[in-house]
Parts: structure tokens; C-alpha cells; sequence
């Protein structure tokens, strides 16, 4: 009997040791808590999973907006066609403008003529030899490569445009492989010399686009002419009218300021880019091949964020160098009619000559 009872009291110490040991030492299953936990973690996970569901049917909505959007970079195809050349007719001029660079190659003005005989062809004003144009747009830092070689694609699909009744509007866009696209968009009006132009940069790359941007024209070297009068470039610049004599560009291949326009001129005519927006801007020039001289407008683009846009805003005037005629236009560009010390004397000459033009020989040559 004693042997057994020790066993029973073995038995029970052992009960006693595993449930004290189970209370003390190991951890309690919290069913319900996990339960509710478990409950709790499944919902969250719901929630999240149709968040992100809902995340990533926004984000398609809005890549396959933007793929609707965004032109598509050109094929190789694409870039090496023949360019196209479109004739756009006013009443004062009519302009001959390439796809290749999106530039002027011909500016014919149909109320003036090369020289004085009667059966002298219309006056032209692109004096380059047409490959490069004029109204040339270019990045400085040639980030873009050269643009002056790159073939824009026009909006229309014909070759022949007439402005002379109602205002005209082409756009000529190119795309690069970096996703800049340049849109030129230039508007033609039947009741003017001057011609829109706006120069849009779209960013759809995925870094920013800081850059300069010029615009350019072309004149003769006149430094070994002996022509009398002012001819070569000159700009308005902080309210100021610079003239720079072509046999000076070395000093002076750089003028910074506020400009209001940059022109280059000969004795009886003028071509000028007019920005619309007054701002710290500069005029370049360079000598170029074959006695021709390249004046440039050029600005700072700033800082053009991915996904963003910029505008770039100017009037182009082409023709003849008429107080008259500039003095409508508001812009300050009569004051590039300019005689110096002699402009007393030089203005009412040019009105006369003007005169005689106007009713009786038609012709400045």
C-alpha cells in the first residue's frame, strides 16, 4: 500500500510540474484574437489589393491617353523622304517653305522687282542659296542635332496655299528619339507683310530639357561694297537701336539685352524676327560661307519639365523698308529706318524715293 501511494504522489508532482510549466514557460493560444486578427488582415489585404487594382487602371487610362497624344518618333523611312515644298500665296508676297528644317527657301515680293526694266523677275528675298533658308530654328548646344537638316511633317496635305483672302495656318512638326517634339505653327495673313510664328517645344522625355533656342536670317558680307547708307545687322535692344557694320562682327558677335527685334536690312529692304515677348534675350552673329552673314535671335528656354510644354512667340516681317508701312505695325521696327547724323535729311529722301516708287517707276533698283 505504501509503494502505491507513492506512486499516486509521483503521479500527481508530475500533473502538478507539466501544468505549472505550461502556465509560466509557454505561450497561451489566444484563439479568438488571432481569429480576429486573421479576420482583420484579410480585409486590409482586400482594401489594398483593390487600391492598387484601382492604381493600375489609372495609370493605363492614362498612358494610353498619352500614346494617343504623343506623335510617334519618325521611322528611318520616315526621316530620309523627300521633303516636301510648300507654296503659300499672299497678296504682298508668296513663300516657298520646305519641310526639310521647316524654313523659307524662296520669298518672293510681288509688288517689287529686281531691277528696273519691266521684264525684271519679282524681288526675292532668301539670298542664300536656298539649301538652309531663312527663319531657321536651332538649339545651341545641339542637343537636338542639326535641325537645320531634320524633315518636319506638315499638317495639309496640299502643296499650294492661298492666303489672299482668309488668314492661313501650317504646322510642321518633327520628333526626336529623345521624345522632344518641335512644332512650327505659321499663320499668313491676307491684309499683311507680317507673319505669325510659334515655336512649341514638347517635353515627353523623361528628364527636363534646359536648353537655348535661335532663330535665325541671312545677309550679305557688305564690308567691301562701298554701298552707301546702313546695310547689314542690326537689333533694338533696351530701347535702343544697335547697328552692327558687318567689318566689326568680330567685336561684337554677341549683344545681350532686352530685345524687341532683330533685323537684317540692305538699302531698300528688311527682314525681322519680332518676338512677342520682350525678355533678356541676345543677338548672335556669325560669318558664314560664300560672303553671307547669319543673325540670330536667341533666348533661354528655361527649364521645360517632363510631360510639359513651352511656346515661343514671334512675327516675321519680310519686305520693303517703309516708314509707312512699319510704323503701322506698332513694334518699334521703324526705327530701323535710320540715317544717323543725316536721318533729317535721309528720311525725307527715302519718303521721295517712296513716292516715285509708288506712282511712278515701280522699282527700287
Amino acid at each position: 500500500m505504501e509503494d502505491q501511494g507513492r506512486m499516486f504522489l509521483a503521479i500527481a508532482l508530475s500533473f502538478l510540474v507539466f501544468f505549472l510549466w505550461s502556465y509560466f514557460f509557454t505561450e497561451k493560444p489566444e484563439v479568438q484574437k488571432t481569429e480576429k486578427a486573421t479576420e482583420q488582415t484579410i480585409e486590409e489585404k482586400e482594401d489594398f489589393y483593390k487600391q492598387e487594382s484601382e492604381n493600375i487602371a489609372k495609370e493605363n487610362d492614362e498612358h494610353l491617353i498619352k500614346e494617343v497624344q504623343k506623335p510617334t518618333f519618325e521611322t528611318r523611312a520616315e526621316a530620309l523622304r523627300e521633303p516636301r515644298s510648300i507654296l503659300v500665296n499672299s497678296p504682298f508676297y508668296s513663300v516657298t517653305i520646305s519641310e526639310k528644317g521647316a524654313s523659307f527657301k524662296s520669298y518672293v515680293l510681288k509688288k517689287y522687282r529686281e531691277k528696273i526694266d519691266k521684264n525684271s523677275p519679282p524681288k526675292e528675298m532668301v539670298i542664300n542659296d536656298k539649301e538652309e533658308g531663312i527663319i531657321r530654328f536651332e538649339t545651341t548646344a545641339g542637343s537636338l542635332g542639326n535641325l537645320d537638316k531634320v524633315v518636319y511633317k506638315a499638317d495639309i496635305s496640299s502643296d499650294n496655299i492661298d492666303a489672299t483672302k482668309t488668314p492661313r495656318v501650317i504646322n510642321f512638326i518633327w520628333v526626336s528619339q529623345h521624345g522632344i517634339t518641335i512644332k512650327k505653327s505659321f499663320k499668313f495673313y491676307p491684309d499683311s507683310y507680317l507673319i505669325g510664328l510659334k515655336i512649341t517645344i514638347i517635353n515627353e522625355s523623361d528628364t527636363e530639357f534646359n536648353n537655348e533656342v535661335k532663330v535665325s536670317l541671312d545677309s550679305f558680307d557688305h564690308t567691301k561694297m562701298g554701298r552707301i547708307g546702313f546695310e547689314g545687322p542690326s537689333a533694338f535692344i533696351d530701347n535702343k537701336l544697335e547697328k552692327i557694320k558687318t567689318k566689326k562682327i568680330e567685336e561684337k558677335k554677341m549683344v545681350n539685352g532686352k530685345v524687341g527685334w532683330v533685323s537684317v536690312q540692305d538699302q531698300y529692304f528688311i527682314s525681322s524676327i519680332i518676338p512677342k515677348n520682350i525678355v533678356a534675350a541676345a543677338i548672335k552673329i556669325d560669318r558664314k560661307k560664300e560672303n553671307l552673314v547669319e543673325t540670330a535671335y536667341v533666348v533661354s528656354t528655361g527649364t521645360i519639365k517632363a510631360g510639359t510644354d513651352k511656346d515661343f512667340e514671334f512675327d516675321i516681317y519680310v519686305g520693303p523698308k517703309s516708314v509707312k508701312i512699319l510704323k503701322g505695325f506698332e513694334n518699334s521696327l521703324d526705327k530701323a529706318v535710320n540715317f544717323g547724323f543725316f536721318d533729317f535729311i535721309g528720311k525725307p529722301c527715302l519718303w521721295l524715293l517712296n513716292f516715285i516708287y509708288d506712282n511712278l517707276v515701280q522699282n527700287y533698283g
